[in-house]
């Protein structure tokens, strides 16, 4: 029998016995998928008044894109005088959707601007451009978001009945091989929901008709999509209202998330609502299984403890037959030999200048050579990894702690790196001014977040990974390897002390009174 008040009973106490889990888990997905998405939205947010940086000031605008797609229009036509007009009606329709959709700053208009700056865009590569980051933000939002989705209720319901869960089982689906499963479950539900929202009601109902298709596919990976969705309908068959009315008394919950600035949401709101969700998921899953209605559950789940093996049979859990696999322990809390500390330390420099490069080159459509050196190395990254490795493998064990001491380590590094630069070279390499919780625009809250995701990954596994590739080198190709990489770095050190790599889109960030005027132009 229903009983709201007895869910919500269940839901606190998981929620209490598992309470860090849930939080890095709700925190990961508002950061990683748009779930969540109120909680973190404040660490993105910035104050013109503020505006310091040429990078914060430029959000693009309506009025913005729409002058560079008249440019792109313009520039197109006066090179193709003879156009067809069906290609000229192709690209006005293309021109005008872009210009409705994107009112600020995308992947899309990006791709525009670079075109823009060139002096051979034709309609074909436009709509082909277009195409492709439409189809790359579409193939993130299914295998990336939707697979999350589901990964993220397998850990609710493991919870449940299993003490010792981590929060790495949030990324099951990839290591099981199940993600081209729940991706088409995910897209398949994308669209249906899609489809019925262009009826008067229809969407709302299917929202709640396929409200439990996640948690289906979380604890059954075997079954099919078609199987998914029939089993979601008998579940909420008679109990979309149970489930609407159950969520709206979590409003005053959201609304209590949104006074905190999204940090209530972080640290209780989200994991608690997640929570409720899923015992509501349980409650119908056991009543149908108690009326022989329910073929299909998980029979491993209630033995299952820890990080124990799942029963080699069909019916276990990510265990499926023919594509179980045996897996290489990571093994996170090892020691690092000093080749490997060396090696690794240009290699995730190496990855942090990849990463400015690439924001700057889509953001702008502008390839910079970002940082203060000139080889491709941007050493706050490497020194920062490398001091994560030496400072809390200790900490391991607890990954909330590891991940606020990242934040700090990290966070440390990049205040004191942009001082020493202004105090020696008077020029300022980077300024987050006007982002929300600045400290003097050298360090900023969301990017402290990204700093601790990003250090936990590197902790947890990617200098594990790498490191393991390392010793597949033999000693001596590393230590040359150390020694030729050191040399370069070296004399790209010496040469940068004397003629520092500056210049537009590196150190072109312009005084508040010539923001102040800049502003005022504009209006």
């Amino acid at each position: 029998m229903y009983n709201r008040k007895e869910i919500k009973k269940n839901a606190r106490g998981i929620v209490k016995r598992g309470y860090w889990l849930f939080v890095m888990v709700c925190f990961i997905m508002a950061i990683l998928t748009s779930a969540y998405a109120g909680s973190v939205a404040v660490a993105n947010a910035y104050d013109a008044n503020n505006e310091t940086t040429e990078a914060v000031q430029n959000k693009i605008s309506y009025n913005d894109n729409l002058e560079t797609l008249n440019q792109l229009y313009a520039k197109l036509m006066s090179r193709h005088q003879d156009a067809s007009e069906l290609e000229v009606d192709l690209v006005i329709m293309v021109f005008q959707a872009v210009a409705a959709v994107t009112s600020t700053s995308s992947s899309m208009m990006t791709f525009l601007r670079l075109l823009n700056a060139s002096s051979n865009g034709t309609a074909i590569i436009i709509i082909t451009l277009l195409g492709v980051g439409i189809l790359l933000s579409f193939a993130y939002n299914i295998f990336v978001q939707g697979v999350l989705l589901i990964g993220e209720k397998r850990v609710f319901i493991e919870s449940r009945a299993c003490p010792n869960v981590s929060v790495v089982r949030l990324f099951m689906p990839w290591r099981y091989r199940v993600v081209r499963r729940f991706a088409w479950i995910s897209l398949k539900k994308w669209i249906f929901l899609t489809l019925w929202s262009f009826t008067i009601i229809g969407g709302f109902i299917k929202t709640y008709e396929y409200a439990q298709v996640e948690y289906i596919a979380a604890e059954n990976p075997s079954l099919t999509a078609k199987e998914v969705f029939k089993l979601s309908k008998k579940m909420m068959r008679g109990n979309k209202w149970h489930l609407f009315v159950l969520d709206l008394t979590m409003l005053g919950w959201q609304i209590l998330s949104m006074l905190t600035l999204g940090l209530l949401g972080i640290f209780y709101v989200n994991p608690y609502i997640t929570a409720v969700r899923t015992e509501f998921y349980v409650w119908r899953r056991d009543s149908l299984d108690e009326q022989g209605k329910l073929a299909l559950c998980d029979a491993q789940l209630a033995a299952y403890l820890g990080d124990a093996p799942y029963d080699d049979n069909e019916n276990s859990v990510f265990v499926l037959g023919a594509e179980k696999r045996a897996h290489r322990p990571i093994h996170a809390d090892r020691k690092y030999t000093v080749q490997s500390l060396i090696l690794l330390f240009f290699f995730f420099s190496f990855v942090g200048w990849a990463w400015e490069v690439s924001l700057h080159l889509f953001k702008d459509g502008v390839f910079v050579n970002r940082g203060t050196m000139f080889g491709p190395w941007l050493p706050i990254y490497g020194s920062g990894g490398v001091l994560i490795i030496l400072t809390l493998r200790r900490f391991m064990k607890n990954v909330p702690l590891t991940f606020l001491m990242a934040m700090v380590v990290c966070g440390t590094v990049e205040y004191f790196t942009s001082w020493f630069l202004e105090v020696t070279k008077g020029i300022k390499w980077w300024d987050y001014s006007g982002y929300f919780m600045n400290l003097n625009g050298r360090i900023c809250l969301e990017g402290l977040l990204v700093f601790g995701l990003g250090g936990c990954a590197f902790l947890y596994f990617i200098a594990p990974r790498v490191d393991d590739v390392i010793k597949k080198i033999p000693l001596n190709v590393q230590t040359t390897l150390c020694v030729i990489l050191c040399l370069f770095f070296g004399a790209d050190t010496v040469y940068s002390q004397f003629h520092p790599n500056t210049g537009k889109g590196i150190t072109d960030y312009p005084t508040k009174e010539q923001i102040a005027q800049s502003l005022a132009l504009k209006k």
